[in-house]
């Protein structure tokens, strides 16, 4: 039994020991500096790194801790912040306060944080920052308006938030270059663009196949009445050159005589890969076909 006894209080100690990310987090308090601001991101379970194997660049990561909306001031003690992370942390719009003074900050993410459309006005500051994730956040149109004045920002990211394509679109004129997921009516427009090249190689492909076809139903029967003009041709070609006289009208004959030779030989094996082509050409039309509808009706 004492075996038993030493298990069942070592499990209570375990519930008594703080678990990082869970409960309460330790409460915010000043740092002196850049090393106590690090000491404090990792008591609540967070980490500084730098951003990049050169330079002087850090990021600082948070994901899924406890960190709340104070404990971002610990990034303003920190020099050359470029990336922080904040996936699943209690940060809103309070926090983005504290954000929007990261001058140098380049990539921030704040995926399922609980910030607003009104939170967003305090990144405005963020001249450098270039890829902006939102995803699951409770952000929409609205938000989108307070980020025209990010003027390096590259990539941003709404899946799963309020944003509609009419507020994609209405960005998107500010900044031509951006690139935003998803982008619904971008989508659309590819889709269609690559369709309609579909539906041109299709007809394409269609009638080389024909011709394919035809060549496979006409030619093989001649085969051997080509084989006598090819060597009538050569033949003849021989004779010019040892007579002296100019050749050329003589090679063009037999280089013409050996195609369509070549060819009725063929013909059988070449109807048999434009079949193919032809198949996968019309499986290529119908998938760019069915995500252009897919797409439409979302």
């Amino acid at each position: 039994m004492i075996p038993v006894r030493c298990s069942l209080v070592c499990w209570l100690l375990l519930l008594t020991i703080p678990v990082v990310g869970r409960g309460q987090p330790p409460p915010y308090k000043p740092a002196a500096n850049a090393a106590e601001a690090i000491k404090r991101i990792e008591e609540i379970g967070g980490s500084v790194r730098k951003a990049a194997l050169e330079g002087d660049a850090l990021e600082v990561d948070l994901r899924s801790t406890a960190a709340t909306d104070e404990h971002l001031q610990y990034l303003l003690a920190l020099k050359n912040v470029a990336v922080v992370r904040l996936r699943e942390c209690r940060i809103g719009d309070a926090g983005l306060v504290h954000l929007g003074k990261i001058a140098v900050l380049k990539k921030l993410h704040l995926e399922k944080t609980q910030i607003t459309d009104a939170g967003l006005k305090h990144l405005a500051s963020l001249k450098e920052l270039e890829v902006l994730n939102l995803f699951g956040c409770g952000i929409g149109d609205a938000g989108l308006n307070s980020l025209q004045p990010l003027p390096k920002l590259k990539s941003l990211f709404v899946t799963e938030t309020k944003v509609t394509e009419a507020g994609i679109t209405a960005l998107r004129k500010t900044k031509p270059n951006l690139v935003v997921v998803p982008d619904r009516a971008l989508e659309r427009e590819q889709a269609e663009a690559a369709w309609e090249t579909a539906k041109k190689a299709l007809a394409e492909m269609d009638v080389r196949f024909q011709v394919a076809k035809k060549d496979a139903e006409n030619l093989p029967p001649r085969v051997a009445e080509l084989k006598k003009k090819m060597d009538e041709a050569a033949k003849k070609l021989n004779e010019t050159k040892s007579k002296g006289g100019d050749v050329s009208g003589a090679q063009a004959a037999l280089k013409a005589a050996q195609q369509q030779h070549s060819q009725a030989a063929n013909a059988a094996k070449n109807f048999e890969i434009a079949q193919k082509h032809l198949a996968a050409y019309r499986q290529l039309e119908a998938d760019t076909r069915s995500r252009v509808e897919a797409l439409r009706t979302k």
